[in-house]
């Protein structure tokens, strides 16, 4: 997956969406938001809150599409308490958008004994003041996907 091929349009809606709420430097809060703002990306999308000063994140709500894509509802769970190749999937994007204090772009495979599982996802900060990262938005579009099972 070439970094030249363009990302999904539905990724790059969520990403227009999310700088149309940032007020200049200041990053927006998840309450900047209207629930029906996030209608486009219902089922794909994961919302999470920071724990521990940020040193943890909570899915407050895991879309019923990566749930069933991963086979897994996530919902309450920690990111720290996700099996090993979630975590290996997901830190590396929170600490790039806790750095870039931005959405970022990027794109994945995950090959097991269930399912071969390509996807794009844009990770996006929320601050409720304008400036702590105390929440993330996670939008994935698939690529491919092919079970591996009977």
């Amino acid at each position: 997956m070439s970094e030249e091929v363009p990302y999904s349009p539905r990724l790059l809606e969520f990403e227009s969406l999310w700088r149309s709420k940032s007020r200049g430097p200041l990053i927006p809060g998840r309450r900047d938001f209207a629930f029906e703002e996030f209608r486009p990306w219902l089922g794909m999308i994961t919302l999470l809150e920071a724990v521990d000063g940020g040193a943890d994140f909570r899915i407050a709500l895991h879309g019923t599409a990566n749930a069933e894509r991963f086979r897994i509802d996530a919902t309450g769970m920690r990111v720290s308490e996700l099996p090993p190749q979630w975590r290996a999937a997901v830190e590396p994007g929170i600490a790039a958008v806790i750095a870039a204090r931005a959405p970022v772009l990027s794109r994945h495979r995950w090959v097991n004994e269930q399912f071969d599982y390509a996807w794009e996802r844009v990770l996006a900060p929320f601050a409720s003041d304008g400036v702590t990262i105390d929440g993330l938005a996670s939008v994935v579009a698939d690529v491919s996907y092919k079970p591996l099972f009977p």
